[in-house]
């Protein structure tokens, strides 16, 4: 296996990689491997991982010339261009790690998006309220990622703290009940605090928003939460964080779209309801934080039978690749799914694995072990899992 380079796609990985990409990363290439629908991406390996250890920054981040040639090639992929005025091909940052853990990086979406692009995204795809919530998700993840500090202490909270203020203004509770001109007006909202906070604007270049991100991945390994819940667990700070880069799907784009989880139980029988759930119109199942609500997929399944088809060829695909139940992540983009991540379970009763991870998401832990003594999945094994978050 070569380890002098910084970057990997699904095609190079494989299960005894995790110390170099991940568990994320393992477990994308895994359902890329079983052909499920899963968006191209490639992985910052843990190499990089100990440059950003003590909130240090190097002076020369040598990965991002892999990065600019491994985006060229899922550009190719995907038919678009990353930082392109006019199509623009937008990413996904998350973070992984060889062991489960918390306290990590949220994920980034939406990378790319600026007020140029936004405008022409307006053009192209006719729908305001998409563009501008998920402009509005991009600055709120990556301000409170890259430009927290000792100093600034930016969180996601003080973001959705504004959100709440003007939906309360306006009598709403979700950003899909809100007017367009009230989402745009969030977007200057989210950059005055950024601005007012650390000093800086947000950044309008593509390929610094994705820097900035993977840089923030990085660091979330070196923080105080994170490195204070691995020594609960005795668990090495070696060999570090890696961060996927993954192209977007969107969950946001109207009614016909929406994020799930589903359960995938190899004891099948004649039992063919779907267990999970569904938030319509949102990209991230955490966008619950911002006045979401989920339903259960089974109305999916009375309501739209394509969209039900596709969860159930997912599910069948995961329950015959596995001897334990699975939990699978999606997004639906006007009616066409997509596979973000999958886990076994340990239980062994849909709605019992569903409320878990329902709990765990609650929680900010998906995908993660309470490592605490006595917490949520203590004792249990990193093989028990397939995707840190």
């Amino acid at each position: 296996m070569k380890q002098d380079k910084s970057i990997y796609f699904p095609r190079e990985t494989t299960a005894d990689m995790t110390d170099l990409v991940g568990l994320k990363a393992v477990n994308l290439a895994g359902m890329m491997a079983l052909k499920l629908p899963v968006p191209p991406n490639f992985t910052v390996s843990t190499k990089c991982s100990a440059d950003f250890a003590d909130g240090r920054r190097p002076k020369s981040c040598g990965f991002m010339d892999e990065v600019r040639a491994a985006v060229a090639v899922i550009d190719h992929q995907a038919g678009r261009a990353f930082g392109d005025r006019r199509n623009p091909h937008l990413f996904a940052v998350r973070v992984g790690a060889s062991v489960p853990s918390t306290h990590l990086m949220t994920a980034i979406l939406n990378v790319g998006l600026n007020d140029e692009t936004v405008e022409k995204l307006i053009e192209l795809t006719g729908n305001p309220r998409f563009v501008y919530d998920a402009y509005g998700r991009l600055i709120a993840t990556l301000g409170s990622a890259a430009f927290s500090n000792a100093v600034t202490r930016l969180r996601l909270s003080d973001f959705k703290h504004d959100f709440d203020e003007v939906a309360a203004s306006l009598g709403c509770t979700r950003s899909s009940e809100m007017p367009i001109e009230a989402l745009r007006q969030m977007c200057s909202i989210y950059k005055a605090r950024i601005r007012a906070e650390s000093g800086h604007e947000f950044p309008q270049h593509a390929y610094v928003q994705l820097q900035l991100a993977i840089e923030a991945g990085f660091r979330s390994w070196h923080g105080f939460q994170a490195v204070s819940q691995r020594r609960l667990a005795n668990v090495s700070d070696t060999p570090g964080a890696a961060v996927t880069v993954q192209s977007m799907s969107f969950g946001n784009m109207g009614d016909d779209s929406g994020v799930g989880v589903c359960v995938a139980s190899p004891w099948g029988g004649a039992d063919d309801t779907i267990y999970g759930e569904f938030v319509p119109s949102a990209q991230h199942l955490e966008a619950a934080d911002f006045g979401a609500v989920s339903i259960p997929l089974a109305y999916i399944d009375r309501d739209d039978p394509k969209i039900a088809g596709q969860i159930r060829r997912v599910r069948y695909t995961l329950a015959k690749s596995s001897e334990k139940a699975r939990l699978f992540e999606f997004v639906v983009e006007r009616g066409s799914l997509t596979v973000l991540r999958s886990r076994d379970s340990e239980l062994t009763a849909p709605t019992a694995i569903l409320s878990d991870y329902l709990s765990c998401l609650k929680a900010k832990q998906v995908g993660e072990f309470t490592m605490s003594p006595g917490g949520r999945f203590s004792g249990a094994t990193q093989g028990n899992i397939l995707a840190a978050a």
